[in-house]
């Protein structure tokens, strides 16, 4: 599986869970209060693989599920050239915890030491922002909308 298709995965069953949450009556602050890491858990355990293994993938306190698929992680497809080497992915807003790593010619975003997406202000103030992936529209159109309508002011960055 391609991180696109991971990232579009990931994104519809989020939406589906937070359909579910919002019918339960649950309000934004809720709905993102429920997908810290230790309720998602016990809660939801098949939804991250992650779960089963008790295993964070950045650890942090209070860690928070809802932007699990960043949507500051960018992937260029087809990859930019940089010099001798291809560039697939970098982050949109450059996190200074974002680092790169370079193997075989190919450059990477690498985000394991970035928390910025993970935390309940992030998920908040995203909550309403992320655009719905649908059968029209591809994940990749979305992200480049998105990173787009950022330049406008339209979406919320940190």
């Amino acid at each position: 599986m391609t991180y696109s298709e991971w990232q579009a995965k990931n994104s519809a069953k989020r939406s589906k869970l937070q359909r579910k949450l919002e019918s339960w009556g649950l309000n934004q602050k809720q709905v993102i209060s429920y997908f810290n890491y230790d309720n998602m858990r016990v809660n939801q355990p098949d939804y991250c693989g992650l779960y089963e293994t008790n295993s964070k993938c950045h650890q942090m306190d209070n860690l928070n599920c809802y932007l699990c698929a960043c949507p500051h992680f960018i992937i260029h497809d087809p990859p930019l050239s940089v010099g001798k080497n291809e560039l697939h992915s970098t982050c949109s807003i450059s996190s200074r915890f974002a680092e790169t790593f370079t193997t075989d010619g190919s450059s990477h975003c690498d985000c394991t030491n970035c928390t910025i997406p993970h935390t309940e202000k992030a998920a908040l103030a995203n909550y309403e922002q992320l655009p719905p992936i649908n059968d029209t529209c591809s994940l990749l159109e979305l992200i480049r909308n998105w990173q787009l309508s950022d330049i406008f002011g339209k979406y919320k960055l940190f």
